[in-house]
C-alpha cells in the first residue's frame, strides 16, 4: 500500500506537468513540417540520452542499496522520461517558434 500511494502521487505530478506542458506547445509541432519533424527528431534524441542517464541513476542507487524496491524506481525512471520528452518538446518549439519571429 505505501508503494501505491507512492506511485499514484507521482503518476499525478506526471499527468498534471504533461498538461501543462501541452497547453503551451503551439499547435503546429505535430504537424509535418520539416522544420517540426526535425524537431520531434531531436527531442527523441536528447530523451532517449536522458533516459539512459535516468537508468543508470536508478542502476547505481540499486547497487548502493538506497532504493530496495525496483518496481518504485521503474516508475520513477519512468515518470521521469515523459516530463523530459515533454519539456525537450516546449523548449525546442518555442525557441523554432522565436526564430521564426525574428
Amino acid at each position: 500500500m505505501l508503494c501505491y500511494q507512492y506511485v499514484s502521487g507521482i503518476s499525478f505530478i506526471t499527468l498534471g506537468l504533461v498538461s501543462l506542458f501541452n497547453a503551451y506547445l503551439p499547435p503546429k509541432i505535430f504537424s509535418n513540417d520539416p522544420e517540426m519533424v526535425t524537431i520531434r527528431h531531436k527531442c527523441g534524441f536528447l530523451s532517449f540520452f536522458a533516459s539512459i542517464i535516468y537508468a543508470l541513476i536508478l542502476y547505481t542507487l540499486i547497487q548502493f542499496e538506497l532504493i530496495f524496491n525496483v518496481v518504485l524506481g521503474m516508475i520513477i525512471v519512468v515518470n521521469l522520461m515523459i516530463i523530459t520528452m515533454f519539456a525537450y518538446l516546449l523548449i525546442y518549439s518555442k525557441k523554432a517558434e522565436k526564430a521564426q519571429r525574428y
